[in-house]
């Protein structure tokens, strides 16, 4: 069940790990990009800025629906800006202050 019988080109069987040396040239052969082809490279990098840009478009589209909702609340509430203030400066130095 333990990792003492894995097999294969990412394990460290039969290696001494305590020595510098061969943990180093080890983690060269794991980080090694050779045997990636260039459009392998090139795919894998244009997969994560996909996955960039759809972050990106759900965050601007979250911030773009948080505006309208407060621009809808404070044009059918002219005057809430007035409240809020005093709530925060309230809600805020309660959070602050140590329990009573």
């Amino acid at each position: 069940m333990g990792m003492d019988n894995m097999t294969g080109p990412l394990t460290d069987a039969g290696m001494n790990m305590s020595n510098i040396t061969v943990a180093y040239d080890f983690l060269q052969d794991i980080l090694n990009m050779a045997p990636f082809q260039p459009t392998d490279q090139a795919v894998a990098e244009a997969f994560w800025y996909g996955i960039i840009i759809v972050i990106t478009i759900g965050a601007l589209v979250n911030f773009t629906q948080y505006l309208t909702l407060k621009a809808r609340f404070f044009s059918a509430h002219p005057a809430a800006w007035l409240l809020l203030t005093p709530v925060q400066t309230s809600g805020s130095s309660r959070k602050s202050s140590p329990p009573r």
